[in-house]
């Protein structure tokens, strides 16, 4: 008959710890920043989605009423819309077709550990990058490209829709604006997940990468990185490529490296440090134009 009454005086005592400790604790917030003070990027909250999911999150028929509002309630508080970029895993998974309209995925079956699972492949068609422009007005944008495939034909069929559908009279009035375009997704682990070699070395991943990207820069006429559109480089996941290893070995004085205006390290445990570059926000743009941006992602899969 003692313990039920042991056990009551034991949480009766815990509480009046927790709450002469929480009692205890003063905080003060100052009301005008210090002196020293960075203003944050206005888009320092942005997201990327997934290529197999994107029609759904931005709608198809009209905005995806959902999104539209979240990502207007965020430009409402920051002045900006955050900026979105579409790739990720499923964008090395993505072909372009002239006989598909918007999309035609296929999944592997959901189970109770992944009731979502990834698509293995998305074919799309022209439509499916003229949705963007059911985002709000102001919206910049990156969009991915496979390079996982290793099939140059259907890396430029993509960067050529996609600068078809930025090139509409819809989505130009819809002031939805592309700032680049990514040539694939977290290469430093193709050679686990079968897109490469398990021998794949970060020496074949420059050339192979120069000769895709660089058909990709010649078909949609990009021209160095200060253009209205560039290259989004890089993007690794931190396991085994690194952006210093890539630039030793001459990347940036190749056509499509000359593109580059930003690269993308997916570094959770910490990055290198990066050399003659600024380092800014996921998906901000470099104030030095002769320079080459680092963007830090928040998570490796991205």
């Amino acid at each position: 008959m003692t313990r039920p009454f042991s056990r009551f005086l034991a949480a009766a005592v815990s509480v009046a710890i927790v709450a002469h400790s929480v009692a205890a604790v003063d905080v003060t917030v100052p009301l005008t920043p210090p002196s020293g003070a960075q203003n944050l990027s206005s888009t320092l909250v942005s997201f990327s989605i997934e290529q197999d999911r994107w029609p759904d999150w931005v709608g198809t028929d009209s905005p995806n009423e959902f999104t539209n509002a979240a990502l207007s309630n965020f430009a409402a508080l920051t002045g900006t819309p955050p900026k979105i970029r579409v790739g990720a895993d499923s964008e090395d998974h993505s072909f372009w077709s002239p006989t598909v309209t918007i999309n035609e995925d296929l999944f592997p079956p959901p189970n109770t550990i992944t009731p979502f699972p990834e698509a293995t492949q998305i074919t799309v068609g022209d439509e499916y990058y003229a949705l963007s422009r059911f985002l709000p007005s102001g919206t910049h944008m990156v969009w991915g490209v496979n390079f996982g495939a290793d099939n140059a034909t259907n890396a430029v069929n993509m960067a050529k829709s996609i600068m078809k559908a930025f090139a509409s009279s819809a989505v130009k009035a819809a002031n939805v604006i592309l700032d680049r375009i990514e040539v694939g997704n977290e290469a430093d682990l193709y050679k686990n997940n079968g897109l490469r070699p398990s021998n794949w070395t970060v020496d074949q991943y420059v050339p192979d990468w120069e000769n895709i990207a660089g058909a990709v820069v010649a078909a949609v006429g990009i021209s160095g990185r200060n253009g209205p559109v560039s290259i989004q480089g890089a993007a690794f996941a931190n396991q085994g490529f690194t952006p210093r290893q890539i630039f030793s070995r001459g990347i940036l004085n190749s056509t499509a490296g000359k593109a580059i205006s930003v690269y993308v390290d997916a570094c959770p445990n910490g990055c290198e440090p990066k050399a003659d570059a600024s380092i800014v926000g996921f998906h901000s743009t470099t104030t030095r134009p002769r320079s080459v941006t680092a963007a830090t992602s928040p998570s490796c899969r991205s």
